[in-house]
């Protein structure tokens, strides 16, 4: 068993004529992990029953295979989830600050998100990766 078995119809039998006068089946438990990136509504790290249904999701800033309803089949869940970081860090600029701070605030910045760089007042700045002018288009991580 690779977990703790859950068994119905667990009772004292007795042999009559070659055959058990009651039957019994056991499912094993399912252990569900605890994935970096996805978090499930079953409590991660824990058992459930066999039969049991549990759904995964991603964690802002993570882009994961993988994800939506499994069930606990006799002990055995579907692939977990696989999980990679995908968002950007904004590095604060001496002399610089985002022009569009709705789409980009905070300390990391979703895939897929544009932001676009400005200079502060008294300050000129270039930009090697686009041509040397500022702001840029934007980038996109």
């Amino acid at each position: 068993w690779t977990q703790n078995p859950t068994c119905v119809n667990v009772q004292p039998t007795t042999c009559v004529d070659g055959s058990w006068d009651v039957s019994f089946s056991c499912t094993d438990d399912c252990l569900i992990p605890v994935i970096s990136g996805a978090t499930c509504d079953c409590t991660e790290g824990q058992t459930v029953t066999h039969g049991t249904s549990c759904t995964w999701s991603q964690d802002n800033f993570y882009t994961c295979t993988n994800i939506g309803s499994v069930s606990c089949t006799s002990g055995v869940l579907p692939p977990n989830p696989q999980c990679q970081y995908t968002a950007c860090s904004l590095t604060p600029i001496v002399g610089a600050r985002i022009a569009n701070p709705m789409a980009c605030s905070g300390v990391n910045v979703a895939a897929g998100t544009a932001c676009i760089w400005e200079a502060e007042p008294g300050f000129s700045c270039v930009d090697a990766t686009n041509g040397g002018a500022l702001p840029p288009a934007g980038f996109t991580c």
